[in-house]
């Protein structure tokens, strides 16, 4: 089942890594997703927008946003846990 989840995006006060991480945890934490297992982002220059694509343990969301503004993610649970062992 997949989800639309709305929601506004801190300032940015670290290095962009570390806030695309912290917005996909943000996420992960709402609908239960597990640990973050991979992400991938892609930034345009035109009107500042960033698209995040997380694969987590229990699912996975693709959340476009702009920086200290509105987010808004899609979210699909996996009916069963995916585990990569490392």
């Amino acid at each position: 089942m997949k989800k639309i989840y709305v929601f506004y995006t801190p300032k940015r006060i670290v290095n962009s890594e570390d806030y695309e991480v912290e917005i996909l945890e943000k996420v992960s934490k709402k609908f239960k997703l597990g640990r973050l297992l991979r992400y991938d982002s892609i930034s345009y220059d035109k009107g500042g927008i960033t698209y995040l694509k997380g694969i987590f343990e229990r699912g996975k969301a693709i959340v476009k946003f702009k920086e200290g503004g509105e987010a808004i993610a899609l979210v699909k649970k996996y009916k069963r846990t995916f585990r990569i062992w490392i």
